[in-house]
């Protein structure tokens, strides 16, 4: 899996996404060779409301009885950040921009405290 991932490090992610599921399945059909593809699909590949996540255990049951599962992200549900950029004449060794960079520096802190 690793070198599939670099090897299409440049790929977009559908494509890579796209390589990845026959290397994931395949992983799961030669740890379970006596089984069929859809016990494979509903043991790895569980339903959270309409999508299908691929999960694995994460070892063995917690305190409460319940099973750990561990869920590869769905990169549609992280925010996008956007980013301010700084200004092109902007120089953080000269004495007059020193405000700027002051103020930028107390964004970021307000940004990162959220």
């Amino acid at each position: 899996m690793r070198g599939v991932i670099r090897k299409n490090d440049s790929a977009k992610q559908a494509n890579l996404i796209g390589r990845l599921n026959p290397v994931i399945l395949g992983w799961a059909k030669r740890r379970h060779p006596k089984k069929f593809t859809a016990w494979i699909v509903d043991r790895y590949w569980h339903r959270l409301g309409t999508r299908r996540y691929f999960a694995v255990m994460a070892g063995s049951k917690t305190r409460q009885g319940r099973a750990m599962v561990s869920y590869l992200i769905d990169p549609r549900k992280i925010p996008i950040e956007r980013h301010i950029k700084v200004k092109s004449n902007a120089n953080p060794f000269d004495s007059q921009w020193s405000g700027y960079f002051e103020s930028r520096k107390k964004l970021q802190k307000a940004h990162d405290d959220r």
